[in-house]
């Protein structure tokens, strides 16, 4: 993230905006398979770091333990420390993240946040807290914006490693009319998209 390897998401400032000027301190990105989740999660928390927070990414190779969590997010709100977790994978340990949230919630607690991400069929059939939809938004990664495929162009004329992987047919082609060809042709879809890019 830190080397800009990774081309920005509307969906992250979207996020930092909810998580740093309102009282909705749980966010949830939620899409297919490959569709950047992680990456925009980390450049959250990047974001945030950069802004003090402390940050922290949970390794999904271990159990979640709600109550160290809910003890750090008591000792944020104590001490006025603005803080965030991200969880990937969301799905897999939603018993520790009710936990954690139904306590956020209850103690109106607003240093401490949530950053959560999941695919849409491991996610929305699963019965989660109340707490998570009181206190939570949702933010959906599904087709790329205009100004997400212009940073994702930018991408390759900052890093010539990158550049290096895209396809001679589509490198070719000027910046308007790669523009308009991952937008109209390809419909925006990320991995059409993708496609298109890298054959």
């Amino acid at each position: 993230i830190a080397a800009e390897l990774t081309f920005s998401r509307d969906v992250v400032q979207q996020a930092e905006t909810q998580l740093t000027s309102t009282d909705k301190v749980v966010a949830y990105f939620i899409g297919a398979a490959g569709l950047g989740k992680t990456s925009a999660s980390r450049q959250l928390l990047a974001s945030l770091s950069r802004r003090g927070f402390s940050c922290w990414e949970h390794q999904a190779d271990h159990l979640l333990d709600a109550e160290s969590w809910i003890a750090i997010a008591h000792h944020c709100e104590v001490n006025n420390i603005d803080a965030a977790l991200f969880v990937d994978d969301a799905h897999l340990h939603l018993r520790a993240i009710d936990r954690i949230v139904d306590h956020l919630h209850a103690k109106k607690s607003t240093r401490f946040r949530l950053l959560l991400a999941a695919t849409p069929g491991k996610w929305n059939p699963r019965v989660k807290s109340p707490s998570i939809f009181r206190i939570g938004v949702e933010h959906s990664l599904k087709k790329l914006s205009r100004g997400e495929i212009d940073s994702l162009l930018d991408l390759f004329d900052r890093n010539k490693d990158v550049a290096a992987l895209v396809e001679a047919s589509f490198s070719g082609f000027s910046r308007n009319e790669k523009l308009r060809r991952l937008a109209e042709r390809c419909r925006a879809d990320t991995f059409v998209c993708m496609k298109n890019i890298f054959a």
